[in-house]
């Protein structure tokens, strides 16, 4: 699943910057920058965090993440 990127371009259509939302969600700016690029999974835990902080529900973000799991490279 795309997880990272959904993320990213949710967190930027708010004009959220990378470390605004690790902030916001108490984790460490690089490993949101590692979970963005695809590098690493984020746990349902994290996932529920970071969706809190971008003021969506944990079922919105993965749904975010099956779309572009389904339409992006």
């Amino acid at each position: 699943m795309k997880i990272g990127s959904a993320i990213k371009d949710y967190r930027e259509g708010l004009g959220m910057n990378q470390s605004d939302l690790a902030s916001r969600s108490g984790i460490n700016q690089g490993y949101l920058s590692s979970i963005e690029s695809g590098s690493r999974e984020p746990s349902l835990n994290m996932i529920g965090r970071i969706s809190h902080s971008l003021g969506l529900t944990r079922r919105e973000l993965l749904d975010l993440g099956i779309k572009y799991n389904n339409s992006k490279f």
